[in-house]
């Protein structure tokens, strides 16, 4: 594409920059998020990803390719942090770094099959009148609409609403999560019988306490399908009415959460009942230093990641022509071209996408180590350090090892991939274990919001510094550099819960 359009690196990484400045808007989107839910909100955001994703295939210059990569940025903006909300509602804080790494591995196992399916389509330049690059984006842009129509019928709202989930398993999950012992579940006389056995089997559970059983606040109980309250006094079972509710009735509990008290945290939604608590969930995460901090560490691990994200088939490229270091004049890349023809081009395109494949294979076996290490050791500050030291490390040495060959510098990108990407559980479950869920919800897109800056800043100062020095060695040393302060930054962060 770049070569159809003549964009140079530059123009490359202002477009990449682009789309992460539509992740600007993650905080609007995610508190519609929480007024909607994640499971109706995922299928609009994929849909209208898609579409743009689409319309790639239709640019015809700068400025249409820069438009569609600003637009691009925003229908993607609130996906991620939606999908982090809705894993939120299924595990304690405890283990979500584990379940973080194992949704976020998704993004190098896309890079490990996206290069191989690039070269493929690749092949199919000149087909129905289309570029090989033209065809990519038209299949990269159908497979998330055709995700968005199955998904409503894939993903739960919550436990609650988890239909694979025996209603013992439901109730079990839910205290898990939220930390409730007096959650009574209501189950079907066929539930009952299990939930029962469960709660025999729980000593750390108190039983009903027969004053209660009069308490206004708790639920009437199902002829045959009665199971035991879990209340642990009074007082707290008066602020659980919602939460009962949501678990006899999700549409009843949606009816009764405006004359419930803000302990009320029933997470089954119903379109518009929570845009109180979306704004009351921006105040705290506005107002949370630890949320801002932990924004700035964002901004430096994004700047470095997704520079390397955008800009690893064309490193790999110069590796192979020993052009890491410094380019090939102007007139020796044409003469080149001439000399090889067409077909040593598309050889060498389809060579660098494959390779691309290898950094992000070790990525993704990294990421689920670290997260595995890091929520045995439950530790996470020195799980996000370490990592970006060796990030550090491998940026630098990457041009530095080219000069023995593209071997070295393929060892050298793979060692700075994995240990960005070996970041992301241990980093991301941090705003989860430091608020509650709505709370948390949104302060995860602040953060975010900080690595969208980065994520603009790193992609276009590669590109304009690969321009101005004719090679990738100062802007992979700046790389090396931005890496080393995320680790220290990281390193101050006082985890106070």
């Amino acid at each position: 594409m770049d070569g159809d359009l003549g964009f140079s690196r530059t123009v490359h990484g202002i477009g990449s920059g682009l789309f992460f400045i539509g992740y600007l808007a993650q905080v609007p989107a995610n508190m519609l998020c929480v007024a909607l839910g994640p499971t109706r909100w995922l299928p609009i955001l994929l849909v209208c990803w898609g579409a743009v994703a689409m319309c790639f295939a239709a640019i015809s210059g700068t400025a249409s390719f820069l438009v569609l990569r600003l637009l691009l940025g925003v229908a993607e903006a609130g996906a991620y942090p939606a999908i982090m909300y809705l894993l939120s509602l299924f595990y304690p804080p405890r283990m979500l770094g584990m379940a973080y790494t194992t949704v976020a591995t998704a993004t190098a196992v896309a890079g490990l099959l996206g290069a191989p399916l690039a070269a493929a389509l690749t092949l199919l330049d000149g087909v129905g009148g289309l570029r090989g690059w033209q065809a990519m984006f038209l299949a990269e842009g159908l497979l998330p609409i055709l995700l968005a129509a199955a998904l409503p019928f894939l993903l739960p709202s919550s436990p609650l609403t988890a239909r694979f989930l025996a209603p013992a398993e439901q109730q079990w999950l839910w205290q898990q999560v939220h930390g409730c012992r007096d959650v009574e579940l209501v189950a079907t006389p066929a539930g009952a019988e299990a939930a029962a056995m469960v709660a025999s089997t729980e000593p750390s559970m108190s039983p009903a306490h027969e004053g209660h059983a009069a308490d206004d606040t708790l639920l009437p109980r199902e002829q045959g399908g009665a199971v035991h309250d879990r209340a642990a006094d009074v007082e707290r079972a008066s602020h659980s009415n919602v939460e009962h509710a949501a678990l006899l009735d999700p549409a009843q509990a949606a009816s009764d959460e405006s004359g419930a008290s803000q302990h009320a945290k029933a997470d089954g939604w119903e379109p518009g009942s929570h845009s109180s608590s979306s704004w009351a969930a921006l105040r705290v995460g506005l107002s949370d230093s630890r949320i801002w901090h932990l924004a700035c560490a964002m901004l430096l691990i994004d700047l470095t990641m997704n520079s390397i994200n955008f800009f690893l088939p064309s490193l790999v490229r110069a590796a192979l022509l020993g052009e890491l270091q410094e380019d090939a004049s102007p007139d020796s890349s044409s003469t080149e071209s001439t000399e090889h023809g067409a077909s040593s081009s598309t050889a060498l395109l389809i060579k660098s996408s494959l390779l691309s494949a290898l950094p992000f294979c070790g990525a993704a076996v990294c990421m689920v180590g670290n997260a595995w290490h890091a929520q045995r050791a439950d530790e996470r500050r020195l799980h996000t350090v370490a990592p970006m030291c060796f990030a550090a490390l491998g940026l630098a040495a990457t041009p530095l090892l080219s000069a023995l060959g593209p071997g070295f510098a393929l060892a050298a990108l793979t060692l700075a991939a994995s240990g960005i990407w070996a970041t992301h559980g241990p980093f991301f479950s941090w705003p989860s274990a430091l608020l509650d869920h709505k709370a948390a919800a949104i302060g995860f897109a602040l953060v975010k919001t900080g690595g969208a800056v980065g994520g603009f800043l790193g992609p276009f100062g590669v590109g304009a510094l690969a321009d101005a020095f004719h090679g990738y060695t100062a802007a992979m040393l700046m790389l090396a550099g931005v890496a080393l302060a995320a680790g220290a930054l990281v390193l101050a962060f006082r985890d106070r819960r």
